[in-house]
């Protein structure tokens, strides 16, 4: 094939994919609908890092740095090409819809052109142009990716991290030098892109198997351990002074078996363990039959080839490497279980579906690949790919019920909200709601902001039911005789929190009573809205 041939064939999926993603957002609207947590905080983490300052990041909890600093280049370089003049911070301020959208497109980009990479880098090490087409399938197998790809989060960039780990597999998988200096090279490339996992979300290290096996020799695994955890401190540099909260929790995910590490310390919660580890099996089918498919040819090809060639002992590894990650990162979220904390994991399905479909068929002593080989990973491809358009297609559905159901409770709230005390709570649907909550994570800079957007927003009493706490932007003297004012009360509550709780903490704190409440409407998010009297 031409050059200018081949160049096109490996566009066409990273196109595909731009175009899902950007649609996939466009249908779900604005993030304060849905995704502003954490999104609008990572937006004022990169607007603390792109002022240069030194103001640093309250938010620490991924770690994330590598995300936050790349949107501080975003915001940076779009304020300059597009900023109103009132300075970087308002200009954010005042569209941060406008800084989320254009982050959100840099790391799409970023993905798609890794993913354009990852095509060429096959198809030079393997000669074989399907191959490099199916590899690239590997953001394809879970509807967890594409929500990954639409928001400004960590699972977004864990991606690019997943598509370089991906290349490095199938480099180890495939090459025909076993020199020292080639295991040198590899040990290293493995440490920059563990280290970038790891600094992006600590849930990527169950990935860290692969190379520890794969490495040649105790002096290189030692290197690549320490390479990682130097690189590692490096990425994470911006966040450095949250080190201690970082290692506590940690710690209390460990050790307790509630969300975000609260509720009990019992470790595990057992009952709850057994249905969400069978949960991410049958949510995530892609995922199911890769690990049955890597398991089945772990059994199968011990039987099929017993020439034992480097590339037969090579796919052995893989696969026990792949069937080691696929263990240890879904028994670890089974306990602390969100379906897309799965993602690093997800990202390496479809080369567990093609590296058990080589090993079945038997390795050879050739590099290249045998047509039975490629005909049947070209048959799995197709239909991970075919799966995959059905799960887009569902996805945008989906999320355009979704965003008309919020526009539905969003809209009632602009029809009741006159003369009443309008109080949206965490989680809840709004552009105000998201700024107020962001700005809680401003660090340095956290008065700032809350001041300037004081003026701003209209709406300035909210309640975080995490906490069991109100604020407000104007402070809490202001906060105290709003709450005291007699004024009824509209409450727009998520599904975090329930009435019972706020009403307890409202008359606690206003020192009120409250006479009744009327439940005006639920949608299919679990939002909640009332109107509620007090005397």
């Amino acid at each position: 094939m031409k050059k200018a041939q081949i160049f096109l064939l490996f566009l066409i999926l990273p196109l595909i994919l731009f175009i899902s993603a950007t649609a996939l957002k466009e249908v779900q609207g604005p993030y304060y609908m849905f995704f502003y947590d954490p999104s609008y905080v990572y937006l004022i983490s990169s607007l603390n890092l792109a002022q240069f300052s030194g103001y640093g990041v309250a938010h620490f909890d991924h770690p994330g740095t590598t995300v936050q600093m790349i949107g501080a280049l975003t915001v940076k370089a779009l304020n300059l090409i597009t900023g109103t003049g009132s300075g970087l911070v308002k200009d954010v301020l005042s569209q941060p819809e406008a800084y989320l959208g254009i982050m959100n497109r840099t790391f799409i980009l970023i993905n798609c052109a890794a993913l354009l990479f990852l095509g060429f880098f096959i198809y030079r090490i393997s000669d074989s142009p399907l191959l490099g087409l199916l590899v690239q399938l590997t953001p394809f197998s879970s509807a967890e990716i594409f929500y990954g790809l639409i928001i400004v989060t960590p699972e977004n960039f864990l991606i690019f991290a997943g598509i370089l780990y991906v290349g490095a597999l199938w480099f180890y998988l495939l090459r025909d030098d076993e020199s020292a200096g080639t295991n040198r090279k590899f040990a290293v490339a493995m440490s920059l892109i563990c280290a970038l996992g790891l600094a992006t979300k600590i849930s990527f290290f169950p990935l860290l198997v692969f190379p520890l096996l794969a490495v040649r020799g105790i002096k290189w695994k030692m290197a690549f351990m320490f390479l990682t955890i130097l690189l590692f401190f490096v990425f994470v540099y911006p966040g450095l002074s949250n080190i201690e909260y970082f290692g506590k929790w940690i710690t209390e995910l460990a050790l307790k078996s509630g969300k975000y590490g609260k509720g009990e310390a019992t470790v595990i919660n057992s009952a709850a363990f057994r249905e969400n580890f069978v949960k991410i099996f049958t949510t995530d089918p892609v995922y199911a039959l890769s690990f049955v498919s890597v398991l089945t040819a772990l059994i199968a090809g011990r039987r099929k080839d017993k020439t034992h060639s480097p590339r037969y002992k090579r796919e052995r590894l893989v696969l026990i490497s792949l069937l080691l990650i696929f263990l240890v990162q879904s028994l670890i979220v089974a306990k602390h279980y969100s379906q897309y904390y799965m993602i690093p994991s997800f990202m390496l399905s479809v080369t567990g579906f093609l590296v058990s479909a080589l090993h079945i068929c038997g390795s050879s002593e050739q590099q290249r690949l045998s047509k039975k080989q490629l005909r049947i990973a070209g048959l799995t491809g197709l239909l991970i790919f075919l799966w995959s358009c059905n799960m887009i297609v569902s996805s945008y559905f989906e999320g355009n019920s979704q965003r008309i159901d919020a526009e539905s409770m969003i809209d009632k709230i602009d029809a009741l909200k006159k003369d009443r005390l309008f109080i949206s709570s965490f989680g809840s649907s709004g552009s105000s709601t998201a700024l107020a909550f962001a700005s809680q994570y401003g660090a340095g800079q956290s008065d700032t902001y809350r001041a300037i957007l004081s003026s701003s927003l209209p709406d300035n009493i909210f309640y975080n039911q995490w906490t069991d706490e109100f604020y407000s932007l104007n402070g809490q003297e202001y906060l105290r005789s709003e709450l005291a004012s007699g004024k009824p009360i509209l409450l727009q509550i998520s599904h975090y929190g329930n009435l019972e709780k706020f009403l307890a903490s409202l008359e606690r704190v206003s020192g009120e009573k409250v006479v009744r409440s009327e439940h005006i409407m639920s949608n299919a998010k679990k939002e909640s809205l009332y109107l509620i009297y007090t005397n």
